[in-house]
Protein backbone atom coordinates (compact mmCIF):
# COMPACT_ATOMS: atom_id res chain seq x y z
CA UNK A 1 0.00 0.00 0.00
CA UNK A 2 2.92 2.31 -0.08
CA UNK A 3 3.11 3.43 3.26
CA UNK A 4 -0.57 4.66 3.66
CA UNK A 5 -3.21 3.32 6.11
CA UNK A 6 -7.16 3.77 5.76
CA UNK A 7 -9.12 3.87 8.85
CA UNK A 8 -12.64 3.39 8.19
CA UNK A 9 -15.39 3.29 10.68
CA UNK A 10 -19.04 3.55 11.29
CA UNK A 11 -20.09 5.18 14.52
CA UNK A 12 -23.29 4.17 16.21
CA UNK A 13 -26.71 3.84 13.71
CA UNK A 14 -30.30 5.97 12.91
CA UNK A 15 -29.02 9.23 12.05
CA UNK A 16 -25.23 8.81 13.71
CA UNK A 17 -22.80 10.44 11.50
CA UNK A 18 -20.14 7.38 9.00
CA UNK A 19 -17.07 9.12 9.27
CA UNK A 20 -14.20 8.01 6.96
CA UNK A 21 -10.38 8.84 7.90
CA UNK A 22 -7.37 8.76 5.69
CA UNK A 23 -3.94 9.30 7.23
CA UNK A 24 -1.10 9.90 4.95
CA UNK A 25 1.75 7.94 6.03
CA UNK A 26 4.72 8.21 3.47
CA UNK A 27 5.32 10.34 0.49
CA UNK A 28 5.44 8.04 -2.19
CA UNK A 29 1.57 8.77 -2.69
CA UNK A 30 1.18 9.90 -6.31
CA UNK A 31 -1.96 12.43 -7.36
CA UNK A 32 -4.72 9.67 -7.78
CA UNK A 33 -3.75 7.52 -4.49
CA UNK A 34 -5.80 9.33 -1.71
CA UNK A 35 -8.73 9.56 -3.97
CA UNK A 36 -8.69 6.19 -4.98
CA UNK A 37 -8.17 5.14 -1.10
CA UNK A 38 -11.32 7.05 -0.14
CA UNK A 39 -12.65 5.35 -2.92
CA UNK A 40 -11.65 1.70 -1.42
CA UNK A 41 -13.02 3.15 2.50
CA UNK A 42 -16.25 3.74 0.88
CA UNK A 43 -17.04 -0.22 1.09
CA UNK A 44 -17.06 -0.10 5.26
CA UNK A 45 -20.59 2.10 4.68
CA UNK A 46 -23.78 1.13 3.62
CA UNK A 47 -24.57 4.65 2.33
CA UNK A 48 -23.10 7.99 0.77
CA UNK A 49 -20.86 9.63 2.95
CA UNK A 50 -19.75 13.50 4.16
CA UNK A 51 -16.29 14.18 2.89
CA UNK A 52 -14.38 16.71 5.08
CA UNK A 53 -11.19 18.13 3.51
CA UNK A 54 -8.78 20.59 5.06
CA UNK A 55 -5.99 22.70 3.55
CA UNK A 56 -4.88 20.31 0.69
CA UNK A 57 -7.19 18.03 1.97
CA UNK A 58 -9.67 20.21 0.12
CA UNK A 59 -8.26 18.93 -3.77
CA UNK A 60 -9.08 15.20 -2.60
CA UNK A 61 -12.52 15.58 -1.47
CA UNK A 62 -13.05 17.48 -4.81
CA UNK A 63 -11.14 14.34 -6.77
CA UNK A 64 -12.93 11.49 -4.60
CA UNK A 65 -16.47 13.70 -5.66
CA UNK A 66 -15.40 14.04 -9.11
CA UNK A 67 -14.81 9.98 -9.22
CA UNK A 68 -17.61 8.44 -7.15
CA UNK A 69 -20.42 10.89 -6.63
CA UNK A 70 -23.23 8.92 -6.05
CA UNK A 71 -21.26 7.86 -2.89
CA UNK A 72 -20.91 11.26 -1.43
CA UNK A 73 -23.65 12.76 0.75
CA UNK A 74 -21.89 16.10 0.66
CA UNK A 75 -18.30 18.16 0.72
CA UNK A 76 -16.93 19.98 3.83
CA UNK A 77 -14.10 22.20 2.94
CA UNK A 78 -12.67 23.45 6.16
CA UNK A 79 -10.17 26.46 5.44
CA UNK A 80 -9.08 24.43 2.22
CA UNK A 81 -7.64 24.37 -1.08
CA UNK A 82 -10.82 24.83 -3.63
CA UNK A 83 -10.00 24.68 -7.71
CA UNK A 84 -11.84 24.95 -10.76
CA UNK A 85 -11.68 22.03 -13.15
CA UNK A 86 -8.32 21.54 -14.91
CA UNK A 87 -6.62 23.79 -12.08
CA UNK A 88 -3.45 22.58 -9.83
CA UNK A 89 -2.05 23.80 -6.90
CA UNK A 90 1.14 24.97 -7.98
CA UNK A 91 -0.62 27.03 -10.56
CA UNK A 92 -3.35 28.56 -8.86
CA UNK A 93 -4.24 31.85 -9.18
CA UNK A 94 -5.40 33.17 -5.95
CA UNK A 95 -1.90 33.39 -3.93
CA UNK A 96 -3.93 32.01 -0.82
CA UNK A 97 -0.63 31.31 1.88
CA UNK A 98 1.58 34.28 2.73
CA UNK A 99 4.91 34.26 1.59
CA UNK A 100 6.27 33.39 5.32
CA UNK A 101 4.42 30.14 5.74
CA UNK A 102 5.58 29.02 2.00
CA UNK A 103 9.13 29.74 2.79
CA UNK A 104 8.48 26.97 5.25
CA UNK A 105 8.32 24.48 2.77
CA UNK A 106 12.04 22.51 2.29
CA UNK A 107 12.41 20.45 -0.94
CA UNK A 108 13.43 16.50 -0.36
CA UNK A 109 16.69 15.84 -2.29
CA UNK A 110 14.98 14.11 -5.08
CA UNK A 111 12.45 16.86 -5.57
CA UNK A 112 9.71 14.45 -5.19
CA UNK A 113 8.73 15.75 -2.24
CA UNK A 114 8.37 18.48 0.45
CA UNK A 115 8.84 18.56 4.18
CA UNK A 116 7.95 21.54 6.56
CA UNK A 117 10.55 22.93 8.19
CA UNK A 118 10.14 21.59 12.08
CA UNK A 119 11.25 24.77 13.19
CA UNK A 120 8.82 26.47 12.14
CA UNK A 121 5.97 24.16 12.37
CA UNK A 122 4.82 25.70 15.45
CA UNK A 123 3.76 29.03 14.46
CA UNK A 124 2.11 28.03 11.32
CA UNK A 125 -0.13 25.28 12.41
CA UNK A 126 -0.04 24.57 16.41
CA UNK A 127 0.33 28.42 18.16
CA UNK A 128 -2.66 27.92 20.51
CA UNK A 129 -1.71 24.22 20.95
CA UNK A 130 -0.08 22.73 24.25
CA UNK A 131 3.43 21.14 24.09
CA UNK A 132 2.07 17.51 23.90
CA UNK A 133 0.67 17.93 20.99
CA UNK A 134 3.03 20.22 19.54
CA UNK A 135 5.36 16.84 20.22
CA UNK A 136 2.67 14.61 18.81
CA UNK A 137 2.58 16.50 15.65
CA UNK A 138 6.12 16.42 15.37
CA UNK A 139 6.39 12.95 15.14
CA UNK A 140 3.11 12.85 12.25
CA UNK A 141 4.92 15.21 10.03
CA UNK A 142 5.70 13.60 6.89
CA UNK A 143 7.08 15.08 3.50
CA UNK A 144 4.39 15.62 1.31
CA UNK A 145 4.58 14.50 -2.72
CA UNK A 146 4.71 17.60 -4.80
CA UNK A 147 2.98 15.32 -8.03
CA UNK A 148 -0.43 15.73 -5.36
CA UNK A 149 0.83 19.67 -5.95
CA UNK A 150 1.36 19.80 -9.62
CA UNK A 151 -1.99 17.22 -10.74
CA UNK A 152 -4.90 19.34 -12.45
CA UNK A 153 -8.03 18.79 -10.10
CA UNK A 154 -11.02 17.09 -12.27
CA UNK A 155 -14.12 19.14 -11.11
CA UNK A 156 -16.83 18.81 -14.07
CA UNK A 157 -20.45 19.93 -13.54
CA UNK A 158 -21.87 17.29 -13.80
CA UNK A 159 -20.09 14.78 -11.76
CA UNK A 160 -18.01 17.01 -8.72
CA UNK A 161 -20.95 19.49 -9.60
CA UNK A 162 -23.56 17.25 -8.37
CA UNK A 163 -22.49 17.03 -5.16
CA UNK A 164 -23.59 19.73 -2.33
CA UNK A 165 -20.77 21.76 -0.58
CA UNK A 166 -20.57 24.23 1.78
CA UNK A 167 -17.07 25.66 2.88
CA UNK A 168 -16.15 27.05 6.68
CA UNK A 169 -13.36 29.68 6.61
CA UNK A 170 -11.16 30.32 9.69
CA UNK A 171 -9.91 33.90 10.14
CA UNK A 172 -6.68 32.38 12.86
CA UNK A 173 -5.90 30.35 10.26
CA UNK A 174 -1.61 31.02 9.47
CA UNK A 175 -1.41 28.66 6.09
CA UNK A 176 -4.23 30.18 4.03
CA UNK A 177 -5.32 33.34 4.48
CA UNK A 178 -9.14 34.59 4.98
CA UNK A 179 -8.60 36.88 1.65
CA UNK A 180 -7.08 33.89 -0.01
CA UNK A 181 -10.02 31.89 1.21
CA UNK A 182 -12.69 34.21 0.16
CA UNK A 183 -10.99 34.07 -2.98
CA UNK A 184 -11.24 30.72 -3.59
CA UNK A 185 -14.84 30.90 -2.91
CA UNK A 186 -15.59 33.36 -5.18
CA UNK A 187 -14.07 31.67 -8.10
CA UNK A 188 -15.09 28.67 -7.55
CA UNK A 189 -18.66 29.24 -6.48
CA UNK A 190 -21.63 27.20 -5.84
CA UNK A 191 -21.22 26.75 -2.35
CA UNK A 192 -24.66 26.08 -0.29
CA UNK A 193 -23.52 27.53 2.62
CA UNK A 194 -20.46 29.46 3.91
CA UNK A 195 -19.65 29.43 7.47
CA UNK A 196 -16.93 31.98 9.37
CA UNK A 197 -14.93 31.03 12.18
CA UNK A 198 -11.91 32.09 14.06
Amino acid sequence: DRGRRIDADAIGGGDQRQVVVLVAEAAAAGADEDPGAIGEAFGAFDGPVNLVGHSMGGVVITEAAERYPERVAGLVYLTAIALRDGEAMTDNPVKASPREFMAGFVPTADGSATRFDPNLMRAAFYADCTEADVALARLCLVPQSTAVMRTPVRATPERWGSVPRCYITCSADRALTLDGQRGMLDRVGGFRKVVEMQ
